[in-house]
């Protein structure tokens, strides 16, 4: 059971990535929308 539940894992760390750069994209269009105020008056 270790060495399935190990297999599983290397799968979830493929997906992990792209879902971390959709994470961070849409993360910064929040900050954009927010902080364009904050970053433009600054």
């Amino acid at each position: 059971k270790e060495p399935s539940m190990m297999k599983p894992d290397s799968s979830v760390k493929v997906p992990s990535p792209p879902k971390s750069k959709y994470r961070p994209q849409q993360e910064e269009v929040k900050e954009q929308k927010r902080g364009r105020g904050k970053r433009f008056k600054r």
